[in-house]
């Protein structure tokens, strides 16, 4: 249980202080958050620990431990010294996505599962143009939403008519998405592939799959 592991290092802190978990007041409460927080402890586990004190605490004066106004003040005082950060770099390793792309179950395209070339065209195509999820989805395969460059050097992806942006103050928000196909690999014995080859096949076979003219495939 959460909580009951939370409530064991309270209970500890204070034995070590000499002090009784179950009739504290709120002063010493707040020396134990403080002591979390310069730990390293984020602002939200600091609003764990003291649902975890309510709950095996009685109120005090009728109120919770956490509807008091000086804990109120010091988690919000605690989340804006350490507002949340989110990682600027991905936990996941792009180039083996990639490279694991190249193989099967996404290759040969003329033979893999639609899941997986549906997956695989909606990887790159993210990938590629940056999109929110919403506009990724409000594209079209039809013929007046997506063009084929020659030799698939290109593809150029529109959404279907009548979609408005969610967010219009964005440097992403151009609605035409236009993407260039990259130089083939001098390696023969690569299984590179564009976007466009990719996302040529997938148009085809989603004309023979259903009658939906939406990019994405269920």
């Amino acid at each position: 249980m959460l909580y009951a592991s939370k409530w064991s290092v309270f209970a500890e802190w204070c034995s070590a202080h000499e002090l009784d978990p179950l009739n504290c007041e709120v002063t010493v409460v707040l020396p134990f958050l403080q002591e979390l927080l310069d730990s390293g402890r984020t602002p939200s586990t600091l609003k764990v620990y003291v649902a975890a004190i309510a709950a095996f605490t009685k109120p005090v004066n009728g109120q919770s431990l956490g509807k008091n106004d000086l804990i109120i003040r010091f988690l919000r005082r605690a989340r804006r010294l350490n507002p949340p950060r989110p990682p600027s770099v991905p936990v996941w390793d792009l180039s083996m996505v990639l490279e694991a792309m190249k193989g099967g179950p996404f290759e040969p395209l003329h033979a893999v599962e639609l899941k997986y070339l549906s997956f695989k065209t909606a990887f790159l195509l993210a990938l590629a143009s940056v999109k929110r999820v919403g506009d990724l989805h409000a594209l079209s395969v039809s013929a007046t939403c997506l063009e084929f460059g020659p030799n698939n050097s290109k593809v150029i992806l529109k959404p279907r008519h009548g979609y408005v942006l969610k967010v219009l103050v964005t440097p992403f928000r151009a609605q035409v998405i236009s993407l260039s196909a990259l130089p083939a690999s001098d390696n023969a014995g690569s299984s590179d592939v564009t976007y466009a080859q990719v996302k040529k096949d997938a148009r085809r076979r989603n004309f023979q799959s259903q009658d939906s003219d939406e990019f994405t495939v269920g």
